[in-house]
């Protein structure tokens, strides 16, 4: 599905940045690339800085993964000390090898497999062993194809034809005749001096293909690994053999050896007829990559980066993963084509492979090397059998030939994604590309996990569930894929349930993912059946408008948030015969991720209504009032609260303040020291913009004064026409009705303009701060409540996973070191700059990239959001630097904090998080777990009085406690204004830092006024602390007991016990 690329440029708000709706797919129609615009790699003149900057750090990356020749002097010498060993080793008769193996698979642990296969293969098989005729470098390393740090040397180990007898190529001979091969090898080699370890593998998790992995000892030890690879003497078997047509398994053995009495002929054999032909063409491949005519040397320097790019996206591992050789070959295809030249870089390689991934359509038109009649011939053979089809220069292997479908479209997808960044111009373009990690928790938006799956391999399983998907959810998803399958032990006794459990991600299209309505095909069509057959008793024939009756299947449109689930797991149910308790989701709502404590349930969607209706009763009287000196020109609603951006609505303040007998001072209740203490209730921020000219103002103190006059002016008109309880503070206005308390800031038309003039006849003076200032927060007000709601309209998940990173920040007990308006700003430039990945479509996985940023951004290097040029000021910015363009000097949001030391624990902290998500899992368990307040982390824990410690009015509420509106609007007729965003914990944290902050640092939770505070003493002080001479170790302890002193008086009576720990 193709989707719009849309692009906004805004320079006067807090962020500009490119913003980006999705990726423009473009559809190739032939294999055949065209010498279009793109291929030719074109760029503007805008993107040339970015694109020479992107080339250098690509050749420097390419100088860096080249072997030295120390390195190749010793990998040489290695071989030369395997082929004296190999050398020496006697043949053996078939009886002898054959026992010989029985005893040797016991001993490598490779029983159950080896038994398998000897249920396979006819019991008149013949073996001789014969030492191997050769030994030979391949693969990646002799190419200079090679990435690290996973440095892996291919051996060739050349089997002689006398090994495989008449026969050889029937039902898995092949594979037991190369096992023993192996087998007798490995007996030699494992009490090798030069051999450290010996492992055996999947080559590529293909239990086909069975190699040897050598640890070598020395110099090479920890270096690199060595694999040796067996492969059948030249002309020992007639490559025609190997064709998808022809058949080599007989379906009676076969399915005898795995209990099933079926009679029947042969079954079809292409994928096994490909592992065998792998191994025939191995050296003609190898030799056709060291032709430079074919290969260049700047073509394998752009494959180089290739496999990085894979490798950072988690391509290249697993069984029907995107191998080396094939990118080798389609670079090689492109050189043929004459789509890369000679004297072109590696980054312009790399570019026209990118481009080439994004255009081209092997799943509708294969592609050879192999132009010989045979070849073209094999080629519409290897159509019919696979459904990703390369073929290689024999004409007789298809490397694509273990491709599932959902591997084309990864690579294709992640290469639309990079053509984009390519285009875009990134600074960060390289970077971005080849060394950022895509690891896949966050490649998609949701998540699946099947268990328990009756000893199903989930390479059997995944055909079938990803067909299901496709076909269920249709154009609601842009991409499914699966997760790289983990394998516990490959050869125990246990090969049969040897891998974990199957995950599989889905991309969601955006606004697609709650439809209830999923309309088929018309009642009277062909494709009806199968769409009846599919949806079984779900399908139901209804009318719609213009197309007449059609299948349809109708899911329960009560609660939208679970459709998209319910679907997944009734499709899983019927057709794949797994029930919903054996799945795994990471769709958790958003009422779960951010529960409220004590099990209440969440009553958001009344809070919200009631909260706006309050707000639309303000603005109406507002609006209604006439009898001034001055006109109200416009009211406008700001704060995280109307932006959807706070963690918790505010609750309706009830009754508890009229039966709390609390004085009342200047119109408001203060809480005594020894009454009950009630809930302090937050405001809600607006602010009313005056029609007042300030051309004739000449100093602050007269715009204050004005200001003040129109607060009171304004407070008295509400309380007298509209009976509202009204309190005029400093530069703005306390309005209580319907429970809430709204401040209502002050504003006139020309400030901005009369502050700016003011701040320059100021220069060199103190109004001159005091005026920028002013400034500044004005524009933040506007323009954060302006840009963040165009981000939550924008992006459907923003609003929650601000949320939820926010409640993390909390509960992490960072309130007051880590500001809201930076994590605001945090979550903005993910979802801004997605890259590279998509923009999450679910609060889960944006506050899994979250975790990430802070875990692994260079916060110490480089600030957030900022232009290549401002690095050279970053030694003089704070720990965590966000820039925006309007504050380039960080002072409106890090100035303040957090800390270097506080940066480093946040860091930490986001790290610890992250691996708990990802070794666990995206489920309700570790989310708990990550939201819990821990106090063993702390040095000091200052317990707090339950009863002296106020709430803000953010505590749930039941939904059944609903009260009818007399009651309702009894609650709200307060004689004074509520306590306004008091918080009694946030004045004693302030109060310790002030007077102890040379000591330690102090830890709070804002959402909830947590009931403790913790402390964690500074390094210089934890070295006092922590000395071992008796003499300052006594000094020590005694000044950590005057400073607990101190805790407690300033605590008063709201602290109940101190711990140190």
């Amino acid at each position: 599905m193709k989707r719009k690329l849309n692009e906004e440029k805004s320079t006067d708000k807090i962020i500009s940045e490119k913003v980006h709706n999705g990726i423009q797919v473009s559809n190739g129609t032939s294999a055949k690339l065209s010498c279009s615009k793109d291929a030719a790699l074109s760029v503007d003149y805008q993107s040339t800085n970015f694109r020479t900057t992107a080339e250098l750090e690509a050749q420097a990356q390419v100088n860096v993964l080249k072997n030295s020749p120390q390195l190749k002097k010793d990998v040489n010498a290695f071989l030369a000390l395997l082929k004296k060993q190999l050398r020496v080793i006697p043949e053996a008769s078939c009886e002898d090898a054959v026992a010989t193996a029985v005893r040797l698979a016991k001993e490598f642990d490779v029983q159950q497999y080896f038994e398998m296969l000897v249920c396979l293969v006819p019991s008149n098989g013949k073996f001789t062993f014969a030492p191997p005729n050769s030994l030979r470098l391949i693969g990646s390393f002799p190419l200079e194809l090679n990435v690290k740090p996973n440095l892996t040397v291919d051996i060739a180990v050349e089997v002689p034809k006398a090994t495989f007898a008449e026969g050889s190529l029937n039902t898995y001979s092949y594979h037991l005749k190369m096992l023993l091969f192996l087998l007798l090898i490995a007996s030699k080699l494992r009490t090798s001096k030069f051999v450290k370890q010996l492992n055996w593998e999947f080559f590529h998790d293909d239990p086909r293909k069975l190699i040897i992995v050598l640890h070598p000892k020395g110099d090479l030890d920890g270096r690199c690994i060595f694999h040796l690879i067996a492969y059948p003497e030249e002309g020992t078997f007639q490559l025609e053999k190997f064709a998808p047509s022809v058949y080599h398994l007989n379906a009676e053995r076969f399915l005898k050896a795995f209990g099933e009495d079926i009679k029947g002929t042969n079954l079809a054999s292409h994928f096994y007829n490909q592992s065998i032909a792998r191994d025939a063409v191995m050296m003609q491949i190898f030799n056709y990559l060291e032709d430079e005519e074919n290969f260049p040397k700047n073509a394998r320097a752009g494959v180089q980066l290739l496999r990085l790019w894979i490798r950072r996206r988690e391509l290249d591992q697993g069984y029907g993963c995107v191998s080396c050789t094939f990118l080798s070959l389609f670079v090689c295809y492109l050189v043929k084509e004459r789509r890369i030249q000679s004297h072109w870089t590696a980054w312009d390689v790399f570019k026209a492979a990118i481009f080439a991934f994004s255009n081209i359509e092997l799943e509708n038109n294969p592609v050879t090397l192999c132009q010989s009649e045979n070849g073209l011939t094999l080629l519409n053979e290897f159509k019919s059998a696979f459904p990703i089809v390369f073929a290689d220069p024999t004409g007789y292997v298809n490397v694509c030939a273990h491709w599932h479908a959902s591997t084309w479209r990864m690579l294709k997808h992640e290469a639309l994604l990079a053509r984009q960044m390519i285009e875009n111009a990134d600074s960060e373009l390289f970077t971005r590309l080849c060394l950022q990690p895509v690891p896949f928790a966050e490649k998609f938006d949701i998540y699946f996990t099947l268990i328990d799956m009756y000893g199903l391999t989930s390479e059997a399983i995944w055909k079938d569930v990803y067909d299901c998907m496709w076909t269920a959810l249709g154009d609601r998803v842009l991409l499914i894929g699966k997760n790289l399958v983990q394998y516990e032990n490959k050869m125990t006794s246990n090969y049969v349930n040897f891998e974990k459990a199957l995950t599989f991600g889905i991309l969601i299209e955006s606004g697609r993912k709650n439809d209830f309505v999923i309309r088929g095909p018309a009642a009277n069509l062909p494709e009806a059946v199968n769409f009846r057959r599919f949806w079984g008793d779900k399908s139901h024939m209804r009318k719609f408008k213009s197309y007449g009756i059609c299948e349809t299947v109708l899911f329960d449109s009560s609660n939208v948030r679970s459709i998209f689930g319910d679907i997944v797991y009734y499709v899983l149910n019927r057709h794949i015969k797994i029930s919903r308790k054996r799945i795994i989701s990471s769709d958790i709502s958003e009422e779960f991720c951010l529960g409220l404590p004590g099990g209440y349930r969440f009553a958001e969607k009344r809070l919200r209504l009631s909260l706006h209706a309050a707000m639309a009763k303000v603005e109406k009287c507002l609006q209604l009032l006439t009898d001034m000196p001055f006109q109200i020109c416009e009211l406008t609603r700001v704060g995280s609260i109307f932006s959807d951006l706070e963690v918790y609505y505010p609750v309706p303040v009830d009754l508890q303040y009229n039966k709390l007998s609390l004085p009342i001072i200047n119109g408001c209740f203060v809480p005594e020291a020894t009454a009950k203490v009630p809930p302090w209730c937050p405001s809600c921020e607006m602010m009313m913009i005056i029609d007042i000219k300030c051309r004739y103002l000449n100093s602050l103190s007269e715009l204050r004064n004005i200001k003040t006059g129109c607060c009171i002016q304004v407070s008295e008109q509400l309380r007298k026409r509209f009976k509202l309880l009204c309190q005029p503070v400093e530069k703005a206005i306390l309005i209580f009705t319907n429970g809430y308390v709204f401040r209502l800031h002050v504003s006139f038309k020309s400030e901005e303009f009369f502050l700016k003039n003011l701040a320059e006849e100021k220069k060199n003076h103190a109004a001159e701060l005091e005026t920028e200032s002013m400034i500044r927060w004005k524009q933040a007000l506007f323009s954060q409540f302006e840009v963040y709601v165009r981000l939550r309209l924008q992006f459907e998940s923003f609003s929650a996973t601000v949320r939820l990173a926010k409640r993390w920040v909390a509960n992490k007990m960072l309130s007051g070191h880590f500001s809201d308006e930076a994590v605001e700003l945090i979550i903005a430039s993910l979802f801004l700059t997605p890259q590279p990945f998509t923009e999450s479509r679910h609060h889960l996985i944006g506050f899994l990239r979250f975790l990430r940023l802070l875990s692994t951004f260079p916060w110490s290097s480089e600030p957030l959001m900022l232009k290549q040029q401002w690095r050279i000021v970053r030694p003089t910015l704070p720990p965590f630097c966000l820039l925006t363009p309007d504050d380039q000097s960080g002072a409106r949001w890090t100035r303040t904090g957090p800390s270097s030391i506080v940066a480093d624990y946040i860091i930490r902290r986001a790290a610890f998080d992250l691996r708990i998500l990802q070794n666990d899992g995206l489920t309700t368990s570790t989310l708990r777990k990550i939201m819990h307040s821990s106090k063993q982390v702390f040095d000091v824990v200052i317990l707090l009085s339950r009863k002296r410690n106020l709430q803000p009015t953010v505590a749930p509420v039941e939904e059944e406690n609903t009260a009818d509106d007399g009651k309702a609007n009894a609650a709200y007729n307060l004689k004074a204004l509520p306590v306004v965003d008091f918080s009694p914990v946030e004045f004693y944290v302030r109060q310790l830092k002030e007077n102890y902050g040379q000591f330690g640092l102090f830890f709070w939770n804002r959402v909830f006024s947590s009931h403790f505070v913790g402390v964690l003493w500074n390094n210089r002080f934890r070295k006092i602390i922590q000395h071992q001479k008796d003499q300052q170790k006594i000094q020590a302890t005694a000044c950590t007991d005057e400073i607990i002193k101190g805790f407690y008086a300033l605590g008063y009576d709201l602290v109940k016990r101190i711990v140190v720990q």
